[in-house]
């Protein structure tokens, strides 16, 4: 019993865990005293054979309070989301519970509901939509962005997910940055189909940004004879008739992709399209040039 919470906690076990299996205080403080086990907070052992991890740090931290789950920048790594790395601690407990741990910074939030906690293995983190309403209050802009459009690129979570989790959260440590927050998603326009990468959605956004008017995604082309040929990352569908494409080397950097590609952008523009290709070193410049050229074609097709 004892190995299978050891397997499937990383390592650890809690006091109650130990005397519910019908062992007794005396065996705990023997295998303490001989270095098999070690106490890594009030009530809760690490066996001797087990790394000390950060993950397991996290657990122990959850495990030694009351309903406590990790958060924050914790629970972004936990869930392995973009550019978030290991730091200090964080967890997050209903109000009116214990906020003291040696192992981590503690939050208290007076509203933390069943949606808003999922377990990553064995452990209790926020959700990734609640963890992105935690952040906003402690993240740049720039980095909230960043952080927004992956996980809805990737479908981590949805925008209606997130802005329930807001809802939810009132006075939680997200509610401080609930204004950021909705600006950073004010650019997902409902209705509008998600990108299949994070660079379109920051083309979409520069576009935005210079006051265009906001491009479709995902834009489906027909030819004269009403077949599909093609469907462009972004784009403004007829009588404007303007594909976008943000060319990654990901999926275009071999000889036979370019060779599909140009086949590809020669039946665009014979289909009557404008087709404009924004690349790596566009996006390292916020794509100013290309959505200059873009003002440029816009002002052409849309008087």
């Amino acid at each position: 019993m004892l190995d299978d919470h050891f397997r499937n906690q990383l390592g650890l076990v809690t006091r109650a865990q130990v005397l519910a299996g019908g062992h007794t205080v005396r065996q705990i403080e023997r295998r303490l005293a001989n270095g098999e086990w070690s106490r890594v907070v009030r009530g809760v052992y690490r066996h001797s054979t087990w790394p000390v991890t950060y993950e397991q740090r996290l657990l122990a931290a959850c495990l030694g309070l009351d309903h406590a789950a990790g958060s924050l920048q914790s629970a972004a790594m936990v869930h392995d989301l973009d550019g978030i790395r290991a730091g200090r601690v964080h967890v997050s407990v209903p109000r009116g519970r214990a906020t003291r741990s040696p192992l981590a910074i503690v939050h208290q939030a007076t509203h933390l509901f069943v949606p808003d906690v999922v377990d990553v293995g064995p452990i209790p983190v926020t959700s990734v939509a609640r963890t992105i309403v935690d952040l906003a209050a402690v993240l740049p802009e720039s980095r909230l962005t960043s952080l927004v459009d992956h996980v809805l690129v990737r479908r981590r979570t949805t925008i209606d997910e997130i802005g329930e989790a807001m809802v939810r959260a009132e006075d939680a440590p997200g509610r401080a940055g609930a204004r950021r927050l909705i600006a950073v998603l004010d650019a997902w326009t409902p209705g509008k189909r998600i990108p299949d990468s994070e660079p379109e959605m920051e083309l979409v956004r520069a576009i935005q940004e210079r006051g265009l008017p906001d491009p479709d995604r995902q834009v489906p082309i027909f030819d004269h004879t009403g077949k599909q040929i093609a469907t462009a990352d972004v784009g403004y569908p007829p009588p404007a008739c303007i594909a976008m494409e943000y060319d990654s080397t990901d999926f275009h950097g071999t000889p036979r992709a370019a060779v599909r590609d140009i086949a590809r952008a020669n039946r665009i523009v014979a289909a009557g399209w404008t087709f404009l290709v924004a690349t790596a070193l566009d996006r390292r410049s916020g794509f100013v040039a290309f959505v200059d050229n873009l003002e440029a074609v816009l002002a052409r097709v849309m008087p």
